[in-house]
């Protein structure tokens, strides 16, 4: 059993390590986002999914929207690049009360692939949460596995 145990630091190392890149890359995504075309849209569903077991609740904005580019028609639901699913119900709430059903919002899509697309852009608070906290995690089993 110990020599299992061993191995646990390590795996949050690479956990941690994996969610660390995905952090950046996410950040880098919605910056270059900010060049991006943009184009009227319409929310056509808004939702907060709630998901409670014995630690607690996470919650996620559900937005699905639509959009038209050279006359023709998107669908996505896609929101913002690194944007996860948090236990703070006031953070969701804010992202659903913005984007609520019927909305005309902007969309920032690809030129080339309008159906990447996404609706908040730019480097956000949740990005460098997530850069902050998968680099904690390294650091803490590094240490650990040290």
């Amino acid at each position: 059993m110990e020599s299992t145990n061993k191995y646990i630091p390590y795996l949050f190392f690479v956990i941690g390590y994996g969610g660390f890149l995905y952090s950046l890359y996410t950040a880098y995504l919605s910056s270059i986002a900010r060049n991006w075309k943009k184009t009227n849209g319409n929310v056509t569903h808004s939702s907060i999914e709630s998901n409670c077991d014995e630690d607690g609740c996470t919650y996620k904005p559900i937005i699905h929207y639509n959009f038209e580019v050279r006359g023709r028609h998107y669908e996505s639901k896609h929101i913002a690049f690194g944007f996860i699913s948090n236990s703070i119900y006031y953070l969701t709430s804010r992202i659903r009360n913005k984007f609520p059903f019927g909305a005309n919002v902007t969309v920032y899509y690809k030129h080339n692939n309008p159906k990447r697309s996404v609706l908040i852009i730019g480097l956000r608070l949740f990005h460098i949460f997530n850069i902050v906290t998968f680099g904690a995690i390294i650091i803490i089993t590094y240490k650990g596995a040290a």
